[in-house]
């Protein structure tokens, strides 16, 4: 797939505010280097968002550092959450709530808003 035919995708954000979930993996950053792409093509400001669960101590916190330097250094603004969802069963359900409640903090009062999200079929 050619990048050129994503275009459709994006057209309709011009002058939107897309906030990217950015965990630093390989498909929330191919979303976030296409989004990067057509922000500059089509006119949209860019934001990537970062989560730190804090389940993983040090890796977590050194995964935060790495997103937000890759995406400074491409001159994306970059915003980083702390959520603490109670590990044990569960936690990953508890930590989709806890980020479902930031994104919608994210975007409230502003229709301009929207969220881009990548991920595998696991």
């Amino acid at each position: 797939m050619e990048i050129s035919s994503m275009a459709e995708v994006f057209l309709p954000f011009r002058s939107f505010r897309v906030l990217v979930g950015f965990s630093g993996g390989a498909d929330s950053t191919a979303v976030l280097l296409l989004a990067e792409h057509f922000a500059k093509k089509i006119g949209f400001e860019l934001t990537a968002v970062h989560f730190n669960h804090h389940l993983r101590g040090e890796e977590a916190d050194s995964e935060a550092e790495k997103a937000a330097e890759f995406a400074l250094k491409r001159g994306i603004n970059f915003h980083k959450e702390d959520i603490y969802p109670a590990p044990g069963n569960g936690v990953e359900a508890r930590a989709r709530e806890e980020r479902l409640k930031v994104w919608k903090r994210l975007c409230a009062g502003d229709p301009r808003s929207v969220v881009m999200l990548g991920h595998h079929a696991d």
